[in-house]
């Protein structure tokens, strides 16, 4: 049975080389969205931010072991982008992001193939994120997301202990089915060239996608 989710309802629920697509404050960056609001997938997730490198888990529910630990699972959501490198990746949204799509699927429709100015401001509690639409379409459809289960992993009780104890945190207090394979706490161990879009001169719709990499 899959953890993630799908859609606005589930997104709303919790507050390089990388198939991950990141922003950097005050640099907006453009992309193409894979697919609409429908799309977006949502999981519960772990972050051991005290240790470095720092473990990411998706929460296995019933004997985690993150959850045993006193980890807080929080809802993290994931939008599948182009970028104008013609790679797709999966970019980790704010609520705050989800929401501006939200609204603009309501006015103009479907938002697959719509293109998107996003950015990030500010830093701490006073974080801003913007989604704007810049007014073009283009044909997505000869591309394939990647499997977001897979590059999220693992999801097995023992293979999620492994990170953990890879990263120095102390499994021995782990109760229950989620106990095998803890050990004892170890010492933790310590873009692009600028450039325009392909798609910056694009008109609103655009039958095809092919000769992003040569414009």
């Amino acid at each position: 049975m899959s953890v993630i989710k799908k859609g606005f309802e589930a997104a709303m629920v919790g507050g390089k080389g990388s198939r991950f697509f990141t922003l950097q404050t005050d640099v907006p960056v453009d992309v193409v969205l894979a697919h609409g609001v429908d799309g977006i997938q949502s999981v519960e997730q772990h972050d051991w931010w005290d240790f470095n490198p720092a473990p990411h888990l998706v929460c296995l529910g019933e004997d985690c072991p993150s959850c045993a630990l006193g980890n807080e699972a929080k809802v993290k959501s994931y939008l599948g982008v182009i970028t104008k490198e013609q790679e797709v990746k999966y970019f980790p949204v704010a609520i705050s992001i989800v929401q501006q799509l939200e609204k603009n699927e309501k006015a103009v429709g479907d938002l697959t193939g719509r293109v998107f100015r996003f950015e990030k401001t500010g830093s701490g509690l006073k974080t801003r994120y913007t989604a704007i639409s810049m007014g073009k379409k283009l044909d997505v459809s000869k591309f394939v997301l990647p499997d977001l289960e897979e590059l999220l992993g693992p999801m097995t009780v023992e293979a999620q202990l492994a990170k953990l104890n890879e990263a120095g945190i102390d499994t021995t207090t782990i109760k229950g089915a989620a106990k095998k394979g803890a050990k004892k706490k170890a010492p933790a161990p310590i873009p692009t060239e600028d450039g325009k879009a392909p798609w910056e001169d694009a008109e609103e719709v655009v039958e095809g996608i092919d000769g992003w990499a040569t414009m």
